[in-house]
């Protein structure tokens, strides 16, 4: 995958991208992954995500967040690049380079909690779940993150003050991961 996003914000719906890049096209008449062992499963009935009933709580190190958030944004890239050669209509190869993970957190300024953690360079950890019409809950967490700008934004008269945080995110040393989703399947009957 060379790029991602996925856009968490308060009274829509959840949505994500992504990109794909791959060395060359083939037409095939036949199943790639045969008839046997493997299972056609169905689609999904589930409704899709939203930021009002499937998002749960929102966790900074590892502790429930007081600061009301507005939206949350993340961006990963992962800087492919195609290998191009002489006499080849497809990409020779795929050149992979550092994977960036960055991203906006909006929060109402209620607290210096987050403008604190700008202004002393904190490396922090962000985390929040999802979960969906059939119980699964999926946990999206950024072990290490630092703030890399939090304008303070008051609109004017009658609106409310928001921060608009803007992060990069960090090789979390005792994870060796930058981003992590862990899916969790429920026991519950579906609804």
């Amino acid at each position: 995958m060379g790029a991602f996003g996925i856009s968490v914000s308060s009274g829509e719906l959840v949505s994500a991208n992504m990109t794909l890049m791959g060395k060359e096209t083939t037409t095939a008449s036949t199943s790639v992954l045969g008839s046997a062992p493997y299972d056609v499963l169905s689609s999904t009935a589930t409704p899709v995500l939203n930021a009002t009933t499937n998002v749960g709580d929102i966790y900074k190190n590892g502790e429930l967040l007081a600061t009301a958030l507005q939206s949350i944004e993340i961006n990963g890239e992962a800087a492919l690049r195609e290998q191009r050669a002489v006499g080849s209509r497809f990409a020779a190869g795929i050149g992979t380079g550092r994977f960036n993970l960055t991203g906006t957190i909006t929060s109402y300024f209620e607290t210096l909690e987050m403008y604190d953690h700008f202004l002393n360079h904190d490396t922090i950890s962000l985390a929040f779940d999802f979960k969906d019409n059939d119980y699964s809950v999926y946990w999206f967490t950024i072990p290490a993150l630092k703030i890399t700008s939090d304008p303070i934004a008051p609109g004017g008269i009658d609106q409310d003050v928001l921060e608009e945080l803007e992060f990069v995110a960090l090789r979390d040393p005792g994870l060796q991961t930058m981003f992590m989703v862990d899916r969790f399947s429920s026991t519950l009957p579906a609804t």
